[in-house]
This record gives structure tokens, sequence and C-alpha cells, in this order.
């Protein structure tokens, strides 16, 4: 398979989702991931991927403030990267209690998009509570870095979904290791490292930003050269999409916010200094 170029017919609405879970790191993984959900689908029957969800982001965003509010930023960092690592779980319960059709298509469709933003919000979360840490001791640098951070971070997952739209393959973490850096993996990893080291969080985030701005042309050169013609008709796509936009939205007024901040700070630090 070609990424960039593969095509899906109508009656194949969700081969173009699964083709772009084609991510190196999640095939290490499924074998641990689908017997950890095995052993929660048995025992507990009754969680549903959506509670995998919810504690993922509960755990991710209180390790977030752990590490940017107290001296435990190590096990912050580490209850960030745990968090985040439902994501791979959530799916493999999700997948188990479907092949038993335990779930309506209208389910699944919100499932995948409680999933896609719940992913969303333990990054811009981690990353504006990095902000404020920021802004309290005076690191404009360091605003300005989970500013690019904040502008960039959901642009890879908008055009993802734009190659979902119209059937096309993309690399899921990236074509080289700078866009690696701005894929969920790469961002999750070195968010963790930004939290535990916060005397290294700026240039690791502005690596972020980066790989991020570099993995949605990426993308979106993929979805610019496909073939217009061909439109993916399924309407859960299209709602993820949206959600998608007005998240990117929302990041990015938060993230130039900051830009502006930053940029007064450093205006009002120049002129003390005349």
């Amino acid at each position: 398979m070609r990424c960039g170029e593969r095509k899906f017919g109508l009656s194949d609405n969700n081969s173009a989702l699964a083709a772009n879970r084609n991510s190196g790191l999640r095939k290490k993984a499924e074998g641990l991931t689908s017997s950890v959900a095995g052993f929660i689908d048995k025992r507990f029957p009754s969680v549903t991927p959506n509670h995998l969800t919810i504690f993922g982001t509960v755990t991710a965003l209180g390790g977030a403030a752990l590490a940017t509010f107290s001296k435990h930023r190590l096990i912050g960092g580490a209850l960030f990267s745990v968090g985040a690592a439902m994501d791979g779980f959530d799916g493999s319960l999700a997948r188990k209690k479907d092949a038993r059709e335990e779930r309506t298509q209208e389910q699944k469709d919100a499932g995948v998009l409680f999933d896609v933003a719940n992913d969303r919000y333990q990054e811009i979360g981690a990353s504006a509570l990095r902000m404020v840490k920021g802004v309290a001791s005076g690191s404009v640098f360091g605003v300005m870095a989970e500013s690019l951070n904040l502008i960039t971070n959901v642009k890879p997952s908008v055009a993802r979904a734009k190659a979902e739209m119209k059937g096309v393959v993309v690399q899921e973490t990236g074509n080289n290791p700078l866009e690696f850096a701005g894929s969920r993996p790469g961002r999750v990893f070195l968010g963790a490292l930004a939290l535990a080291f916060p005397s290294f969080a700026p240039p690791l985030m502005t690596t972020v930003a980066m790989g991020s701005h570099l993995n949605a042309r990426s993308r979106m050169r993929a979805v610019n050269n496909a073939d217009d013609s061909y439109h993916n008709p399924d309407p859960a796509i299209e709602q993820k999409l949206d959600a998608l936009k007005g998240l990117d939205r929302s990041a990015t007024l938060l993230g130039c916010v900051g830009l502006i901040g930053a940029g007064v700070a450093t205006f009002k630090s120049n002129i003390q200094k005349r």
C-alpha cells in the first residue's frame, strides 16, 4: 500500500479509517492492548470504551496538573503517559464489543467522536497548563512554545479526517522523525518529557509544533493530490471533521492569545530596560 494514493469504493466506507491506523507502534502494541481489553471485557463487562476514555483523560490531565504545580514532576509525566495510553485500550475494547454487535452504528459513531475529542482535550489541556506555568514564571520562550503547539496541535488530525473523506491513506506517524514528533505518539512522548523536565519544555514543544505543522502539511499534500471526484459518504467522518475543526479553532485562538501575551511581555521588558 502506498500512502497518499490508495482509494476506496463507496461500499467500503470504513476501509480508509482502518487503513490509516497504520502505525508500526500500534501494530506492536496490538497484542498487549487486545489482551488487556479482553481481560476487562471478560471480568468487568459493564465497563464501556467511553469509561476507559474518561479515565484516560482524567488521568492525563491530573498528571499534567501534578507535574505543573507540584514537585512530583516525574510522577505527573508518567500519569500523563498512562492516561494518553488509554487511547489504545478503549479502541480495542470497542472492537471486541462491536464484534458481538452490542452497539448500534449511532453509538459507534458517537464513541469515535468522543475518543477523538478526548485525545485533543488531553494534549490541549496539558499545553494550556504549561503555558499558565510559563506566564507565572515569566518564561516568554515557554509561553511562545506552548502557544505554537496549541496553534498546530489539532491540524494533523484535521488533515487525516480530510484524507478519510477522500479515501486516501496517509502515514499515521509521519514520514520522518520530525513528522513523528507531530503525530499522536510523538506529541504524547515529548509532552510527557516536557512535564517531567520543565526546563526542557520550550525546545521540546517547539519541536512538537514544527512536527505537527510538517505532519499536517504532508497529509494535506496527499489530500490535494487525490481525485476530487471521490467523497466518502459516511456521515460519521463529516461529524468527526466538523468536531476537529471546532477544536482547532479553539486551540488556535488560545495559542494566538498566548503569542500576543508573550509579545506584550517582551515589549514591556524592553521598555523597562531602557
